[in-house]
């Protein structure tokens, strides 16, 4: 069996749709990216979709209040 990296993991969540990913004993762990601005852990703010798959994630940080996308390679998952 293959193993994922969190990009990977993040991609396939991205294409299936959802803002989740599967964790350890049945948690799911949550997309955030750090805020370019002030480096503050910010979480999902909107999305843009296609058919079902996500396109864009829209952030925005908690500190600054600074709306930003990401892609998945700055993406994380807790």
């Amino acid at each position: 069996m293959v193993q994922l990296t969190e990009v990977d993991e993040i991609r396939e969540a991205l294409q299936r749709g959802t803002l989740v990913l599967p964790g350890a004993e049945g948690y799911q762990r949550s997309l955030f990216a750090p805020c370019p601005e002030a480096g503050h852990r910010s979480h999902v703010y909107r999305t843009e979709s296609s058919r079902e798959a996500i396109t864009r994630v829209i952030f925005r940080c908690p500190a600054c209040g600074r709306q930003f996308d990401a892609p998945p390679e700055q993406m994380s998952a807790r």
